[in-house]
């Protein structure tokens, strides 16, 4: 799946795919590379998706610190230092939420962590755009990889659906 933005992964699209339980990445997904506060409109997104069941958790390579603060703002668990692309910390957190693979989607900004650390998983990924161009160098460079790859396995009706370019 491809979204513009978080906002765009409702309850009704998540009961749609039949999941209840969202792990999500938090850097350039829900707010600029290394914000330590969530704005109130991902505090708002998060209480919706929370009084509709849907269960979320958070699951960052970012330091435990800004994650506590971060996540504590969206009263949502999480795995900080998670090592993504590695699945360890997406098992762990499923096991925390009593939930199977096939119950969870992943929101995340980058191909190579975020939705191969989903698929090495078995769970169901969504990409989203980033929510900044301002990221670190290393970033910036995968960023230019990520395009090629995904121009690559899109189809162009697939890339239309996206309004930000590949």
């Amino acid at each position: 799946r491809l979204v513009d933005s978080y906002r765009e992964v409702t309850p009704d699209l998540l009961r749609d795919l039949g999941r209840s339980v969202l792990l999500l990445d938090v850097d350039s997904t829900l707010g600029p590379h290394g914000s330590s506060r969530p704005e109130p409109e991902v505090v708002e997104w998060a209480e919706v998706l929370r009084k509709h069941g849907i269960r979320c958790f958070v699951v960052s390579n970012g330091g435990h610190r800004r994650m506590a603060v971060f996540c504590g703002a969206l009263e949502v668990p999480f795995i900080a230092r998670a090592g993504k692309p590695s699945p360890a910390a997406v098992r762990k957190g499923l096991s925390i939420l009593g939930a199977a693979p096939e119950d969870a989607a992943f929101l995340g900004d980058q191909l190579y962590t975020d939705i191969r650390c989903a698929g090495n998983a078995g769970v169901l990924s969504i990409l989203t755009a980033p929510v900044s161009c301002h990221e670190p160098l290393n970033v910036r460079c995968k960023r230019w990889f990520e395009r090629r790859t995904l121009r690559r396995i899109l189809t162009r009706d697939e890339q239309s659906h996206w309004s930000r370019p590949l």
